[in-house]
């Protein structure tokens, strides 16, 4: 389908047919596409992190990513192969259907206990904090994940078991919003076996992945978040340690709408990891059945600093310990790791700024120490809109809800309402102009415009459709827009 018309497209009303689950044929069939599409996603684990800024060219074989455009393509590669691992794909999350279940005034701030839809059939609850004088639209957010225990989301809010992990309190106290869910297998989502126990979970949806559960329920909390009356949906952030850590790098690095991270003792790659069998094992918290026969084989189809590079270039903090004895020599490999991945932040975005490491002795914890730079560095990107993310903020372009790098032609994309994109672009003289949708394996679904058009600016709206007259699920997508010899690529959001 091709047109020039740039007015509102006529709204499809959602396909109510379903579509069929992925099978573990159809996992290792799309693995293996990804693998001879964009070998290098596969070659930087295994004992070294080169890699990050290679790319393979059907034309012309490895080059040097140097531009916004080929780390596009890079992304893109790392994520082929990363969403094979991560069922439910988040296409999946439901309506969020918000219930409070309770409310206390409890001196500083509010305490609410909500109830919300995340996957099919499951329902998460969760603590939010609200502090007093919250302005409407004006007050930042965090999301504060828990680490791997029976508490769940009452240890980070200061109502059981570790005290030393009550971020989310002391987050409320300094001001921010607070949204503190139940992981699944903790807290109040405990059913039939010990906490941290998968398998029922397995039972109930066998084809997906516990860790592909864990963040798009993150995901889905940050879609709770945006709808607080009080939070500024511009200043949102994710903090979290252990499991919440991992859980904050993921969510970095698939939501543009997650301004600054802050990750404590989450953070380790695969191939320095002596027990990389954690991420696979049974019984236990069981992340990703399908990664085993790799871990046994190796090399790894991906490893976890690529992961960290596509949050980029949200501001990252890194937390590890030297002596961690839940993941032993996670501190070294956190050093060698991040500097990695901070040539990606300098190279593709100028912003080496925006990823910090920080290295302590204090084991496996978040030491008050740590917590206060951790305060500090959300403060800094959340707080003020002035330094140090100012000057950056406008090398970059407004996409979804979030930001992304491109070059001319500028593209702005807003979000005006659920499941509607507005893209916005000027052109300097007459010239032909194309602007397509992508799925995340890179399929093209729409074809907004494919056409001649006159100097000036132009908008076009995406309402989600598809070519074939269906809508999409909601999730992320990528847009490419070429003028003449000129391209800009990002990612969108549609969100119901």
């Amino acid at each position: 389908m091709s047109c020039c018309n740039l007015t509102e497209w006529k709204r499809i009303p959602p396909n109510k047919s379903g579509k069929p689950r992925s099978t573990f044929a159809c996992l290792l069939l799309a693995f293996a596409c990804a693998m001879l599409l964009h070998p290098v996603a596969g070659l930087s684990a295994g004992g070294d992190f080169d890699g990050l800024l290679d790319l393979w060219s059907e034309r012309l074989g490895h080059v040097r990513v140097t531009s916004s455009e080929q780390w596009q393509e890079k992304r893109m590669a790392i994520e082929e192969v990363l969403f094979d691992f991560l069922l439910p794909h988040p296409d999946e999350l439901q309506p969020i259907d918000v219930v409070v279940l309770s409310e206390e005034d409890v001196g500083a701030y509010t305490r609410r206990k909500i109830e919300y839809s995340t996957l099919p059939g499951e329902r998460v609850r969760a603590w939010l904090l609200i502090p007093h004088g919250a302005t409407i639209g004006g007050t930042p957010a965090v999301l504060a994940l828990h680490q791997t225990t029976l508490c769940g989301k009452d240890e980070v809010v200061g109502l059981g078991c570790d005290s030393e992990l009550e971020y989310g309190l002391e987050l409320v106290h300094r001001g921010y919003v607070v949204l503190a869910p139940d992981g699944i297998t903790m807290g109040e989502r405990i059913s039939g076996a010990p906490f941290g126990d998968t398998r029922a979970v397995y039972r109930k949806f066998p084809h997906w992945s516990a860790l592909g559960i864990t963040i798009w329920e993150n995901v889905q909390a940050v879609n709770v978040l945006v709808t607080v009356p009080e939070v500024d949906s511009t200043r949102i952030g994710c903090i979290g340690h252990s499991h919440g850590g991992y859980g904050t790098m993921f969510l970095a690095a698939f939501d543009p709408r997650v301004k600054a991270a802050v990750c404590s003792c989450g953070f380790m790659a695969l191939c320095d990891d002596t027990n990389p069998f954690r991420w696979s094992r049974s019984p236990g918290f069981l992340f990703m059945p399908e990664l085993r026969p790799y871990i046994k084989k190796r090399p790894f189809p991906f490893d976890f600093h690529e992961v960290l590079a596509l949050a980029a270039p949200t501001p990252f903090l890194n937390i590890s310990a030297y002596n961690d004895e839940v993941f032993p020599g996670s501190g070294e490999s956190a050093i060698r790791a991040i500097d990695r991945v901070k040539e990606v932040y300098e190279t593709i975005y100028g912003a080496g700024d925006r990823l910090a490491n920080l290295v302590h002795s204090s084991g496996h914890a978040f030491p008050p120490s740590a917590k206060q730079e951790a305060y500090k560095w959300l403060d800094m990107w959340l707080k003020d809109k002035h330094t140090p993310n100012g000057p950056k903020e406008k090398q970059l372009l407004s996409v979804g809800t979030g930001p992304l790098e491109g070059p001319k032609p500028q593209v702005r994309v807003d979000s005006r309402e659920r499941g509607l994109n507005v893209f916005s672009f000027s052109l300097k003289t007459r010239s032909s102009a194309s602007l397509r949708i992508f799925d995340v394996t890179g399929r093209r679904i729409r074809t907004l415009i494919e056409c001649e058009l006159e100097s000036g600016q132009h908008e076009v709206q995406w309402d989600g459709g598809s070519d074939d007259g269906k809508t999409v699920s909601p999730g992320i997508y990528f847009y490419r827009f070429e003028s003449g010899k000129e391209a800009s690529s990002g990612k969108v959001f549609v969100i119901r």
